[in-house]
């Protein structure tokens, strides 16, 4: 086992990054959590971020003060600092999941990085029966208000809810399935009534 570590440090090269740079880091996930607000899932290209950072979101320039960050090993650990080549998450009293969508830039407020990461694409939805019901659902959830922190009442049926990475998975590879077997279905159905 230990030479196969060892062949592993010597032929993957280190993350690349200068962590004196301003900071650069992009957001490739994020969830809502009902004491924390959004949680940021992020990787550092640039610079380096820790509690009482105060960032930028770039896409909309809305500024939180950093409250927390931390890696996954595998479970999310309160670390001191993240630092270029670092992937990890971070929490600042977001308040909707919107203002931190995926392929966000976080830069500092004081030292902003000189360039955003490259607009990401919107994701089209699937040419299936299932794709206007996702389009529904979302205007559904969009259109549904949100909570205050200090509210007591129960969160909607609509509201997005944290899942794991395995549930996610197996949703969508169900609604794969399901929608194969639909299309070939209804392609047996129609080449026996011709």
């Amino acid at each position: 086992m230990p030479e196969v570590l060892e062949a592993i440090v010597a032929r993957i090269p280190p993350p690349k990054g200068d962590p004196d740079a301003p900071l650069k880091a992009l957001v490739f996930d994020s969830f809502y959590d009902s004491y924390q607000g959004v949680v940021v899932y992020v990787r550092l290209t640039d610079g380096r971020v820790r509690p009482g950072t105060r960032v930028l979101l770039m896409s909309n320039g809305r500024s939180y003060d950093v409250q927390q960050v931390g890696v996954f090993s595998p479970d999310m650990r309160p670390v001191e600092e993240l630092s270029a080549g670092q992937v990890g998450y971070l929490t600042a009293s977001i308040k909707r999941v919107a203002d931190a969508k995926v392929g966000e830039t976080i830069t500092e407020t004081a030292r902003p990085t000189a360039a955003a990461f490259p607009a990401t694409a919107t994701p089209s939805p699937w040419s299936s029966r299932g794709s206007t019901r996702s389009r529904t659902r979302t205007t559904r959830r969009s259109a549904t208000p949100s909570r205050s922190s200090g509210s007591t009442t129960r969160p909607s049926p609509t509201s997005p809810r944290p899942r794991s990475r395995w549930a996610t998975a197996f949703a969508a590879g169900s609604s794969a399935c399901c929608t194969w077997r639909s299309s070939r279905s209804g392609s047996s159905a129609s080449s026996t009534s011709r």
